[in-house]
């Protein structure tokens, strides 16, 4: 999991002729902070940035704090060590100021029904007709001329999704998972079996389920499932001022710490998850499971009846 306590950067300067590159390069470590940074300058000495300077995009180049890409610097507000002392679980703030679960294990799938049902359908059922393609032969183009099929709904993505996981639930006995409604869709929380977020056979088994590809790399690259435990903050009313960037070092900021007390309180009228449907086998496989289960839904307002955000 590419969660750490502390977190430090280096400024790279480079140049090649009329290129030039200025950035910061991240390291981590769960030893200090002085620990992180000689894994910063580590991380800077190793990149290619004659690569870089060509306009390639590595894990060290500029932009570097991106998900996808490695380096992460949130902030760790708790963590959830396994009987190993291993971290299964870790609450961080992302950069836009959300509180994210990451898990080791625990896998969450958020599937968007709402923004691109068609693509998700298409997922689903990758033998179904896309909505809007243009269909072979003289009868199909008539039919397109006539009106192609018609968007779906994203009810009709909802009973797919869902239909897709029950049928998954039945192949093996003891499989099981929860399904939440979001503001953009469905969560998919597997409760069992535990998943390796960097197999093959869990990227395969999103992709079935429609995750969207990016959140695939992403679980992948940041070796932890990921699930946002408050809402988006340009979902909530009442946040006038300019929402700063958020990382290990500007968390300390007076100016971002105002701004993330504002967020949290308009965060309170609006829950992130409903529960829509239990499928399969309800048990956890251990305890450290079944709190990050409990952590999860009471963060996200699961029960609480409130507007989705």
């Amino acid at each position: 999991m590419q969660v750490r306590r502390y977190w430090a950067s280096v400024e790279v300067h480079k140049e090649s002729g009329r290129r030039r590159i200025h950035t910061r390069v991240w390291g981590g470590s769960d030893l200090s902070e002085a620990d992180a940074r000689t894994e910063a300058q580590r991380r800077a000495e190793a990149t290619d940035w004659e690569r870089v300077l060509a306009g390639e995009r590595t894990s060290a180049g500029p932009g570097n704090y991106s998900y996808h890409r490695g380096a992460n610097p949130e902030p760790l507000i708790d963590e959830t060590l396994d009987e190993d002392g291993g971290r299964a679980g870790a609450v961080t703030i992302n950069r836009y100021g959300a509180r994210v679960l990451n898990t080791a294990s625990l896998a969450f799938i958020d599937v968007d029904t709402h923004e691109t049902p068609g693509r998700v359908l298409k997922l689903l059922n990758p033998d179904a007709p896309t909505p809007g393609a243009t269909r072979p032969g003289l009868l199909g183009r008539l039919k397109d001329a006539l009106g192609g099929p018609p968007e779906p709904s994203p009810a009709d993505v909802e009973d797919a999704v869902l239909a897709s996981v029950r049928a998954w639930s039945r192949q093996t006995t003891g499989r099981g998972a929860r399904v939440y409604r979001t503001a953009a869709g469905l969560r998919l929380l597997i409760l069992n079996p535990p998943m390796d977020p960097t197999a093959d056979a869990t990227r395969d088994l999103m992709l079935r389920l429609a995750a969207d590809p990016a959140y695939v790399s992403l679980c992948r690259v940041q070796a932890s499932f990921r699930a946002r435990l408050t809402p988006k903050p340009w979902r909530l009313k009442g946040l006038r001022d300019l929402q700063p960037v958020i990382n290990y070092e500007t968390i300390a900021d007076e100016r971002t710490a105002m701004w993330l007390d504002a967020y949290a309180g308009a965060s309170r009228a609006h829950a992130v998850c409903e529960l829509l449907e239990e499928i399969g086998a309800r048990a956890t496989p251990d305890p450290t499971a079944g709190y990050l289960l409990k952590l999860h839904d009471e963060e996200t307002g699961v029960g609480s009846g409130l507007p989705l955000a």
